[in-house]
């Protein structure tokens, strides 16, 4: 009888079929977060932490942010795969959104929207893993 594959490997077997993923942006992930459960995205992210850190005082809400809660090696390493991504895939959805956020805004706007990104590719392979679903407009490698 054949072993039951894991779950962060599957994680990893999905990202490494995507062009602009390495070996190492594929187990990074896995190794770190996909061997647990999480209930939702959130959860995921937070792990991670990619989760904006709210400050509210009287009638003002605003985020400070990116919190520092969470892994912060890999949360620099998705970043710089948010960034590897919209160079390998620029027909991709999640491009194409990142596009529009920042057309036309200053660098600030480009930070929030790189780790929108960086989050989006975090759930993408768990999602992939869980459920089977691919990002739209995902080129795979031709390897």
């Amino acid at each position: 009888m054949a072993a039951a594959v894991p779950k962060h490997a599957r994680c990893a077997a999905a990202l490494v079929a995507l062009r602009g993923i390495g070996d190492n942006d594929a187990l990074l992930p896995g190794g770190e977060l996909f061997y647990r459960d999480f209930r939702n995205r959130r959860e995921l992210a937070s792990m991670a932490g990619l989760v904006p850190a709210p400050w509210a005082s009287g009638g003002i809400d605003r985020d400070q942010g990116t919190g520092k809660a969470g892994n912060s090696m890999l949360r620099k390493h998705l970043i710089q795969m948010a960034w590897r991504w919209l160079f390998h895939q620029p027909g991709s959805a999640l491009s194409r959104r990142y596009g529009n956020c920042v057309s036309a805004r200053d660098g600030r706007s480009r930070k929030r929207a790189i780790v929108a990104l960086a989050r989006k590719l975090l759930v993408a392979p768990w999602r992939c893993a869980t459920t089977g679903l691919v990002p739209e407009g995902a080129v795979f490698s031709k390897a």
